[in-house]
């Protein structure tokens, strides 16, 4: 016969989950159940109802949460408003949660800034820009990523420069490169204006 469900001898039972209102739904992005969550967060994306928007991104912001919880308001967050919160991305990528950091960035690689909007971003840049060379070698590189599809990314030139010059592994150059490729003119000129222009060959 068929192997139905193997459950382990000491199961614990978890919490109960509905689904029929915006609270309960954003309440199971909490549940520790891993399929309680997604069911939630894709049933909220397919409703698109924005009047859940603030409520999930305060959960986003709200640090006593646990990280998984926070991603999925994150991204739910957005795939509803179609629209970056520049204040809400800011407050995670400087917070203390390496892996709702990670999601932010994931997030602009996945749906960049336009070029039109990027003025409203200048803290963000700035987080990044101050982070960038010291933070977690994967939150580096999904910075670094993120960077790299962005439409406008000449304000953090010189930041980049320095990284480049620090580089010690050739997936961190390519990705580097990559940005640069996307305004050459502006990487160039910035690299004129380094301390050490040496550091940009």
């Amino acid at each position: 016969g068929r192997i139905w469900r193997i459950q382990h001898k000491q199961a614990q039972a978890l919490p109960q989950v509905a689904f029929p209102t915006n609270d309960d739904l954003l309440k199971a992005l909490e549940h520790p159940n891993g399929w309680a969550r997604t069911t939630a967060h894709r049933l909220l994306a397919e409703k698109a109802d924005k009047a859940i928007v603030p409520a999930l991104e305060k959960l986003a912001a709200d640090e006593s949460k646990s990280g998984t919880a926070r991603t999925h308001a994150l991204w739910t967050s957005y795939l509803i408003s179609q629209k970056h919160n520049a204040d809400l991305l800011t407050k995670v990528y400087s917070g203390q949660e390496v892996a709702v950091q990670k999601a932010a960035m994931q997030l602009l690689r996945n749906y960049p800034v336009p070029a039109a909007d990027a003025g409203k971003f200048t803290k963000l840049n700035e987080a990044m820009a101050a982070k960038i060379g010291t933070a977690e070698p994967r939150l580096r590189l999904e910075t670094i990523m993120a960077l790299s599809s962005a439409e406008d990314s000449k304000t953090l030139n010189a930041s980049l420069w320095k990284i480049y010059s620090d580089s010690v592994d050739d997936w961190t150059e390519s990705a580097l490169v990559s940005i640069f490729l996307n305004d050459p003119e502006a990487a160039i000129l910035a690299a004129a204006d380094l301390p050490d222009p040496d550091n940009a060959k």
